[in-house]
Protein backbone atom coordinates (compact mmCIF):
# COMPACT_ATOMS: atom_id res chain seq x y z
CA UNK A 1 0.00 0.00 0.00
CA UNK A 2 1.44 3.40 -1.22
CA UNK A 3 0.22 6.71 -2.44
CA UNK A 4 -2.32 9.17 -0.60
CA UNK A 5 -5.60 7.74 -1.47
CA UNK A 6 -5.06 4.13 -2.20
CA UNK A 7 -8.51 2.95 -3.15
CA UNK A 8 -7.51 0.10 -4.57
CA UNK A 9 -5.68 -0.85 -1.31
CA UNK A 10 -8.49 0.22 1.04
CA UNK A 11 -10.77 -2.33 -1.40
CA UNK A 12 -8.55 -5.27 -0.89
CA UNK A 13 -8.30 -4.67 3.22
CA UNK A 14 -4.48 -4.15 2.70
CA UNK A 15 -2.15 -2.99 5.62
CA UNK A 16 -2.54 0.30 6.60
CA UNK A 17 1.39 0.55 7.54
CA UNK A 18 3.90 -0.73 5.30
CA UNK A 19 6.06 -2.31 7.19
CA UNK A 20 3.78 -4.41 8.90
CA UNK A 21 2.71 -5.33 4.95
CA UNK A 22 6.22 -6.04 4.33
CA UNK A 23 6.87 -8.50 7.12
CA UNK A 24 3.58 -10.25 6.79
CA UNK A 25 4.30 -10.69 3.21
CA UNK A 26 7.80 -11.92 3.73
CA UNK A 27 6.50 -14.64 6.42
CA UNK A 28 3.66 -15.99 3.98
CA UNK A 29 6.85 -16.04 1.21
CA UNK A 30 9.24 -18.12 4.28
CA UNK A 31 6.25 -20.20 5.29
CA UNK A 32 4.51 -21.19 1.00
CA UNK A 33 1.69 -19.54 1.86
CA UNK A 34 1.75 -16.41 -1.00
CA UNK A 35 -1.23 -18.07 -2.82
CA UNK A 36 -3.53 -17.84 0.12
CA UNK A 37 -2.89 -13.78 0.09
CA UNK A 38 -3.94 -13.50 -4.08
CA UNK A 39 -6.95 -11.39 -4.36
CA UNK A 40 -8.39 -11.26 -8.01
CA UNK A 41 -9.99 -7.63 -9.01
CA UNK A 42 -11.26 -6.70 -12.88
CA UNK A 43 -9.71 -3.32 -14.14
CA UNK A 44 -11.15 -0.56 -16.30
CA UNK A 45 -10.02 -0.08 -20.02
CA UNK A 46 -10.67 3.81 -20.59
CA UNK A 47 -9.93 4.02 -24.60
CA UNK A 48 -10.01 7.96 -25.61
CA UNK A 49 -10.77 9.11 -28.78
CA UNK A 50 -10.10 10.97 -30.66
CA UNK A 51 -6.79 10.97 -28.57
CA UNK A 52 -5.93 7.75 -29.41
CA UNK A 53 -4.83 6.32 -25.78
CA UNK A 54 -5.78 3.62 -23.34
CA UNK A 55 -5.69 4.03 -19.44
CA UNK A 56 -6.24 1.53 -17.70
CA UNK A 57 -6.91 1.60 -13.68
CA UNK A 58 -9.81 0.98 -11.12
CA UNK A 59 -11.86 4.30 -10.99
CA UNK A 60 -12.35 6.92 -13.10
CA UNK A 61 -14.60 9.95 -12.28
CA UNK A 62 -15.46 12.68 -14.16
CA UNK A 63 -16.69 16.38 -13.94
CA UNK A 64 -16.81 17.08 -10.34
CA UNK A 65 -14.21 14.34 -9.14
CA UNK A 66 -11.75 15.94 -11.70
CA UNK A 67 -12.24 19.63 -10.30
CA UNK A 68 -12.68 18.41 -6.56
CA UNK A 69 -8.85 16.89 -6.63
CA UNK A 70 -7.82 19.99 -8.28
CA UNK A 71 -9.26 21.92 -5.59
CA UNK A 72 -7.61 19.13 -2.79
CA UNK A 73 -4.21 19.58 -4.54
CA UNK A 74 -4.62 23.74 -4.41
CA UNK A 75 -5.29 23.22 -0.78
CA UNK A 76 -3.24 21.31 0.96
CA UNK A 77 1.17 20.71 0.89
CA UNK A 78 1.83 17.78 -1.45
CA UNK A 79 1.65 14.68 0.70
CA UNK A 80 -0.10 12.47 2.85
CA UNK A 81 -2.49 15.45 3.47
CA UNK A 82 -3.40 15.89 -0.15
CA UNK A 83 -4.86 11.99 0.57
CA UNK A 84 -7.74 10.69 2.51
CA UNK A 85 -7.31 13.36 5.20
CA UNK A 86 -7.92 16.19 2.03
CA UNK A 87 -10.49 14.85 -0.01
CA UNK A 88 -12.43 14.43 3.37
CA UNK A 89 -12.41 18.09 3.91
CA UNK A 90 -13.32 19.02 0.65
CA UNK A 91 -15.90 16.58 0.20
CA UNK A 92 -17.32 17.73 3.95
CA UNK A 93 -17.19 21.49 2.45
CA UNK A 94 -18.44 20.46 -0.97
CA UNK A 95 -21.96 18.64 0.75
CA UNK A 96 -22.30 21.85 3.40
CA UNK A 97 -22.48 23.91 0.10
CA UNK A 98 -24.95 21.71 -1.25
CA UNK A 99 -26.99 21.97 1.73
CA UNK A 100 -27.21 25.57 1.55
CA UNK A 101 -28.33 25.50 -2.15
CA UNK A 102 -24.86 26.47 -4.05
CA UNK A 103 -23.89 25.04 -7.24
CA UNK A 104 -21.46 26.70 -8.95
CA UNK A 105 -17.99 26.75 -9.18
CA UNK A 106 -16.48 23.04 -8.37
CA UNK A 107 -20.49 21.41 -8.70
CA UNK A 108 -21.27 22.89 -11.65
CA UNK A 109 -22.91 20.35 -13.87
CA UNK A 110 -21.50 19.02 -17.21
CA UNK A 111 -23.35 17.87 -20.17
CA UNK A 112 -22.47 14.36 -20.77
CA UNK A 113 -24.14 11.77 -23.37
CA UNK A 114 -23.78 8.32 -21.96
CA UNK A 115 -24.81 4.67 -23.71
CA UNK A 116 -24.96 1.35 -21.75
CA UNK A 117 -24.54 -1.86 -23.34
CA UNK A 118 -25.64 -0.42 -26.69
CA UNK A 119 -29.30 1.49 -24.76
CA UNK A 120 -28.36 5.45 -24.68
CA UNK A 121 -29.62 7.06 -22.35
CA UNK A 122 -29.55 10.18 -23.78
CA UNK A 123 -27.72 13.57 -23.42
CA UNK A 124 -27.93 15.21 -19.92
CA UNK A 125 -26.34 17.12 -17.23
CA UNK A 126 -24.69 15.28 -14.23
CA UNK A 127 -22.91 16.64 -11.08
CA UNK A 128 -20.81 13.39 -10.70
CA UNK A 129 -20.84 10.13 -13.17
CA UNK A 130 -18.25 7.53 -11.45
CA UNK A 131 -17.34 4.38 -13.05
CA UNK A 132 -15.22 1.69 -10.62
CA UNK A 133 -14.69 -2.37 -10.46
CA UNK A 134 -14.10 -1.27 -6.61
CA UNK A 135 -16.40 -2.31 -4.09
CA UNK A 136 -16.11 0.78 -1.42
CA UNK A 137 -14.32 3.70 -1.67
CA UNK A 138 -12.03 5.76 0.82
CA UNK A 139 -14.37 6.86 4.20
CA UNK A 140 -16.65 3.76 3.33
CA UNK A 141 -18.02 5.02 0.70
CA UNK A 142 -20.08 2.64 -1.54
CA UNK A 143 -22.17 4.32 -3.92
CA UNK A 144 -23.37 0.92 -5.58
CA UNK A 145 -26.48 -0.76 -5.81
CA UNK A 146 -26.49 -2.09 -9.20
CA UNK A 147 -28.12 -5.68 -10.15
CA UNK A 148 -26.64 -6.12 -13.72
CA UNK A 149 -24.00 -9.11 -13.82
CA UNK A 150 -21.62 -7.10 -15.24
CA UNK A 151 -18.34 -5.77 -14.12
CA UNK A 152 -18.07 -2.23 -14.52
CA UNK A 153 -20.08 -0.18 -11.82
CA UNK A 154 -21.47 3.17 -12.83
CA UNK A 155 -23.75 5.51 -10.98
CA UNK A 156 -24.65 9.03 -12.01
CA UNK A 157 -26.02 11.81 -9.86
CA UNK A 158 -28.24 14.59 -11.90
CA UNK A 159 -27.90 18.64 -11.66
CA UNK A 160 -31.43 18.28 -9.19
CA UNK A 161 -29.60 16.53 -6.58
CA UNK A 162 -29.34 19.60 -5.01
CA UNK A 163 -32.53 19.78 -4.29
CA UNK A 164 -32.03 16.68 -2.12
CA UNK A 165 -28.94 16.84 -0.59
CA UNK A 166 -29.77 13.51 1.83
CA UNK A 167 -30.57 11.33 -0.97
CA UNK A 168 -27.16 12.18 -1.79
CA UNK A 169 -25.88 11.17 1.17
CA UNK A 170 -27.45 8.26 1.24
CA UNK A 171 -26.79 7.23 -2.14
CA UNK A 172 -23.01 7.61 -1.21
CA UNK A 173 -23.27 4.88 1.50
CA UNK A 174 -24.95 2.61 -1.05
CA UNK A 175 -28.36 3.19 0.29
CA UNK A 176 -30.52 2.26 -3.04
CA UNK A 177 -33.13 5.48 -3.61
CA UNK A 178 -36.71 4.63 -4.56
CA UNK A 179 -37.47 3.35 -7.42
CA UNK A 180 -33.65 4.02 -8.82
CA UNK A 181 -33.12 4.50 -12.68
CA UNK A 182 -29.95 5.74 -15.17
CA UNK A 183 -32.52 8.54 -15.94
CA UNK A 184 -33.60 9.32 -12.94
CA UNK A 185 -31.39 12.18 -10.64
CA UNK A 186 -29.13 9.38 -8.64
CA UNK A 187 -28.35 6.07 -10.63
CA UNK A 188 -26.69 3.41 -10.54
CA UNK A 189 -26.02 0.16 -12.62
CA UNK A 190 -23.42 -2.56 -13.99
CA UNK A 191 -22.58 -2.86 -17.56
CA UNK A 192 -20.26 -4.36 -19.86
CA UNK A 193 -19.59 -1.50 -22.14
CA UNK A 194 -20.30 2.05 -21.08
CA UNK A 195 -19.55 5.20 -23.97
CA UNK A 196 -19.50 8.77 -22.62
CA UNK A 197 -19.33 11.61 -25.06
CA UNK A 198 -17.66 14.49 -22.81
CA UNK A 199 -15.96 17.89 -22.76
CA UNK A 200 -15.01 18.26 -19.13
CA UNK A 201 -12.45 16.94 -17.07
CA UNK A 202 -12.06 13.35 -16.17
CA UNK A 203 -9.78 11.39 -13.55
CA UNK A 204 -8.17 7.80 -13.94
CA UNK A 205 -6.83 6.66 -10.57
CA UNK A 206 -5.74 10.33 -9.41
CA UNK A 207 -4.26 11.17 -12.82
CA UNK A 208 -6.09 13.99 -13.79
CA UNK A 209 -6.90 14.63 -18.05
CA UNK A 210 -7.79 18.20 -18.69
CA UNK A 211 -10.66 19.28 -20.84
CA UNK A 212 -10.66 18.61 -24.30
CA UNK A 213 -14.07 19.15 -26.81
CA UNK A 214 -15.00 16.51 -28.38
CA UNK A 215 -13.48 13.58 -26.02
CA UNK A 216 -15.45 10.52 -26.12
CA UNK A 217 -14.37 7.49 -23.87
CA UNK A 218 -15.25 3.91 -24.18
CA UNK A 219 -14.95 2.18 -20.65
CA UNK A 220 -14.89 -1.07 -20.21
CA UNK A 221 -13.37 -4.43 -18.19
CA UNK A 222 -12.89 -7.63 -19.89
CA UNK A 223 -8.95 -8.21 -17.95
CA UNK A 224 -8.15 -9.20 -14.52
CA UNK A 225 -5.19 -8.19 -12.53
CA UNK A 226 -3.88 -10.27 -9.15
CA UNK A 227 -2.54 -8.80 -6.01
CA UNK A 228 -1.26 -10.27 -3.36
CA UNK A 229 -2.48 -8.72 0.23
CA UNK A 230 -0.76 -8.01 2.75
Amino acid sequence: RSGRTNMCALDLGSTRNPVRAMEKLLAAVAEGRVASLAVERRVLRVAFEPDGVVEYGVFCGIGMIYRAIQLVHSMFPPGRSQGVFGAGVVIAGLIVRMTSGAGGGTLSPDHLKITVDGRDVGRRTYRVVIASTLDRFFLRLRPFWGEENAPVRVTTVGRRVLANPVRLLKALRGVQPVKPHPEKPIGSYNAHRVEIALDCGLTIDGELFDPMPGRRLTITAADVVRFVKA
